[in-house]
């Protein structure tokens, strides 16, 4: 339910993924000031991956992977490229998790590039 809670809530103007959903199911799509997380979509498309598999994968007689599967698309589209790799704009900076978590990053990510 949790997976699908947090996969239920890509913001809607962006199609960012949330990192985290609140008790009163608000997304909350990055920290310090940044617009997004960077590793949110990669992050969400592995939880796709994993919870469309095995016993249980179905919401509502839907399967999971239908379910969620334009969301984290949308969500792997939104998350800025440039030479093949994750950016982060230095005019707006973003923040990943990784070993630097709150950690506002600039230029290209290799974190957010290895997981994308």
């Amino acid at each position: 339910q949790s997976a699908d809670l947090l996969l239920s809530r890509p913001e809607d103007s962006t199609g960012y993924m949330p990192q985290l959903v609140t008790p009163d199911g608000k997304g909350v799509y990055a920290q310090a000031g940044a617009p997004m997380a960077l590793d949110s979509a990669p992050f969400a498309a592995l939880m796709l991956g994993f919870f469309s598999t095995g016993v249980g994968n179905t919401v509502g007689g839907t399967s999971f992977f239908e379910k969620h599967a334009g969301a984290v698309s949308g969500a792997l589209h939104s998350t800025p490229m440039r030479d093949g790799l994750v950016w982060s704009d230095p005019q707006l900076p973003h923040v990943g998790y990784g070993f630097t978590d709150s950690i506002v990053k600039t230029n290209h990510t290799f974190y957010s590039s290895v997981l994308y």
